[in-house]
Parts: structure tokens; C-alpha cells; sequence
């Protein structure tokens, strides 16, 4: 691909499919063009597409100072009891003692 981008081929896919086959010349052309290729297809996506961070970075850096693993967990029981109270809708003294719970 190097190549192709020193002496700049002009005129779209017909010239490019007439230009290939006259330097391809080897199984060895082939194989460097093939790693010139995908070198070029991967640094193409890495320019264009967004890295993501992996989950354990995002945990580890809390996103303000005052939040604790405390409020996580505090956090966590009162979702969990919101869910069993919306879940409860047939028992209406059920319902009432989640309620008076949370």
C-alpha cells in the first residue's frame, strides 16, 4: 500500500485492478502486500474509532470524592428492595410491609 500511495494511482477501482496484478508479481509480493494491507486497514481503525476503557479502569476511578464503596452497597440493598416492592402487586399486606421496610 506504501507503493500505490508513493505514486498516487488516480482514477478509481478500474486502474487500481489493472495496477495490482502487474506488481504482484511473487507469492512474496503477495504476502508483503497482504501485511502492508492490514497494517494500513488497522491504523485506518485506530485513527477513526474510539478506544474504549476496559471495566476495571472505570471502577477503580470513582467519579467523584465522596462516593464510598458504603454508598454502593447502600445503594445496591435500596434498588433491590424498590424491585421487590414493584414486584409485589397481588398482596396487598406484602406490599404494605416492603413499603414500611424501605
Amino acid at each position: 500500500m506504501r507503493k500505490m500511495a508513493n505514486n498516487k494511482i488516480k482514477g478509481g477501482a478500474e486502474k487500481l485492478e489493472k495496477y495490482l496484478p502487474t506488481k504482484i508479481t511473487t507469492e512474496e509480493d503477495l504476502e508483503q502486500n497482504i501485511d502492508l494491507f492490514a497494517e494500513a486497514v488497522q491504523s485506518a481503525c485506530r485513527r477513526t474509532f474510539q478506544n474504549t476503557t476496559t471495566r476495571e479502569k472505570t471502577s477503580k476511578k470513582k467519579s467523584v470524592p465522596w462516593w464510598t464503596d458504603n454508598l454502593t452497597v447502600m445503594r445496591k440493598k435500596v434498588n433491590a428492595s424498590r424491585r421487590l416492592f414493584q414486584r409485589t402487586r397481588n398482596d396487598e399486606v406484602l406490599r404494605e410491609n416492603r413499603k414500611k421496610k424501605s
